[in-house]
């Protein structure tokens, strides 16, 4: 199952909607086969560290 992390523990997400400047939220949709599901996760967490 997909868990949602926050990438900023300093400023979580809730925070950064309430802000005055806008935010920029990316839906992605994914079609995965079951057995394809870990190696996306990973491949997104290295996306995510490299994002931050």
């Amino acid at each position: 199952m997909l868990q949602l992390k926050p990438l900023d523990h300093d400023v979580p997400i809730f925070e950064q909607i309430r802000s005055d400047v806008s935010p920029v939220v990316l839906v992605n949709i994914f079609q995965v086969a079951e057995e394809d599901i870990p190696a996306l996760l990973k491949a997104w967490e290295s996306d995510a560290n490299w994002m931050k």
